[in-house]
């Protein structure tokens, strides 16, 4: 009897802990604890700071600390939360679709960053437009110039992207600004198109275009040298006969998991774009059986 009285206090008390985080949760205030899927729960080390619309898919993907440490930028799906660092509140959001040339997009895995010039902050993203007229269009992506005067971002500039078969978009993710010769040049990993590309940042002038691995994602400069990690590693040759799509082109397997069989990173000269060479690395997780 001594032990069912105990197991019942116990399930209140749980149950009342739930339903706590959940009225508290729900009303968009802070909460001691917050409820997880399979009734696990987790109290937040710190501030909780909810942002993006509920009704869509609501999450951050990746964060950028603006060069005076009072900005940070979130890059969530739907939208950029520009937050402060002082106070820990949101205090400007810019959703994606209030850009009359961005309708129906949304960003990319990651890639957002800072740049400042003149005493004006740049914040730069990526984002691509989901067609649904046909599984096969060449979908448009998207690189996004926003000024931030402190209170506010607008628009300064959008670059488009197109797929180069048998990609179906080209995928921009991450992204870095040079000041090269007095020149502001943006070089650009499209994951979709296997691809690294050097454009002039305020023309959009493509400098040069070079192929990567498979599946390009960040994107790294060190002493004259750029360092591209690629999901899938190196490109199949002739040669290798464990090859899978990755969903599109191919990339080298395992032949026991199916999943990708190694990882990379090419390495590009800065200015000339030549690919000086390819080292095997492991795998990311997402990669793994």
């Amino acid at each position: 009897m001594r032990h069912f009285v105990l197991f019942i206090g116990l399930l209140v008390s749980l149950l009342a802990e739930r339903s706590y985080a959940q009225l508290n949760y729900s009303s968009g205030k802070r909460s001691d604890w917050v409820q997880l899927p399979y009734d696990r729960m987790i109290k937040p080390a710190g501030k909780l700071i909810i942002l993006g619309d509920s009704a869509k898919e609501s999450h951050a993907l990746d964060c950028a600390l603006s060069p005076d440490k009072k900005w940070l930028v979130v890059q969530e799906r739907y939208s950029i939360v520009f937050i402060s660092t002082a106070s820990n509140e949101i205090a400007f959001t810019l959703p994606i679709d209030s850009i009359s040339d961005l309708k129906k997009v949304m960003t990319t895995f990651s890639g957002i960053s800072w740049y400042q010039k003149d005493n004006t902050s740049y914040v730069l993203f990526s984002a691509s437009l989901k067609d649904t007229t046909s599984f096969y269009n060449d979908t448009l992506s998207f690189l996004v110039t926003l000024i931030w005067n402190g209170t506010g971002a607008y628009v300064h500039n959008i670059f488009q992207y197109h797929a180069v078969p048998p990609a179906r978009v080209a995928i921009p993710n991450e992204l870095l600004v040079c000041e090269e010769n007095g020149r502001d040049f943006l070089y650009v990993v499209l994951d979709g198109n296997n691809q690294l590309l050097k454009q002039d940042l305020n023309t959009g002038d493509t400098i040069w275009i070079r192929k990567t691995g498979v599946a390009p994602y960040g994107i790294a400069e060190a002493r004259g040298k750029l360092y591209v990690t690629n999901w899938a590693g190196r490109v199949p040759d002739s040669n290798d006969i464990n090859v899978a799509g990755v969903p599109w082109g191919r990339a080298k397997v395992d032949p026991k998991t199916a999943a990708c069989s190694e990882g990379s990173v090419s390495v590009f000269d800065l200015t000339s774009g030549k690919l000086i060479k390819e080292i095997v690395v492991g795998l990311r997780d997402h990669c793994r059986s």
